[in-house]
């Protein structure tokens, strides 16, 4: 296995759970509803490097990318503006991994942007405002970040999960 095409590294084949194929999951997961997208005008777009397997609580990153993905469609469903687009991009650096999840929904205002991660605080009707906090809170907890973007009403969103490349060494019994 290759990290963003750096020496190999070995890891244990007890705890491999890759990050990959976690993407992968979510990513299949969501091809199953793509009529679902379609249906609602919305194409969905994947732009995935290469990603390295990573050591990671896989439930957490599902988590975060399932609830990404579903408020990506909801602003998407409400936006009226065209092309309707879900892009979820996986890319490798030497020492992280990023996904984002950007679509051409209905934006987020200045205002809104600077409390999307707080507890309680939601646009959506009939919203908890928990969904950004916790995947926030996860990101966190998995050593990264979760930050968000956008250029205002009506002009879409960005959603980055950055997340730290540990590397780890296994003996070669020889």
């Amino acid at each position: 296995m290759t990290l963003c095409g750096n020496s190999p590294t070995r890891l244990p084949s007890v705890i491999r759970r890759g990050y990959r194929s976690t993407i992968k999951t979510v990513l299949a997961e969501y091809d199953r509803y793509t009529a679902l997208f379609g249906r609602h005008g919305i194409t969905l777009v994947h732009d995935t490097d290469e990603l390295p397997e990573l050591v990671i609580d896989r439930h957490k990153v599902l988590q975060i990318l399932i609830n990404l993905v579903s408020n990506a469609r909801h602003a998407l469903k409400a936006s009226a503006e065209e092309p309707r687009e879900l892009i979820v991009r996986g890319r490798c650096s030497e020492s992280t991994v990023t996904i984002t999840v950007a679509d051409t929904g209905v934006g987020i205002s200045a205002d809104n942007l600077a409390k999307i991660f707080q507890h309680g605080f939601t646009t959506k009707p009939g919203g908890h405002g928990f969904g950004l906090h916790a995947s926030a809170n996860a990101a966190r907890e998995l050593g990264g970040r979760l930050t968000a973007a956008s250029e205002g009403v009506g002009k879409g969103a960005t959603f980055t999960l950055e997340l730290p490349i540990k590397r780890t060494r296994t003996h070669d019994r020889n």
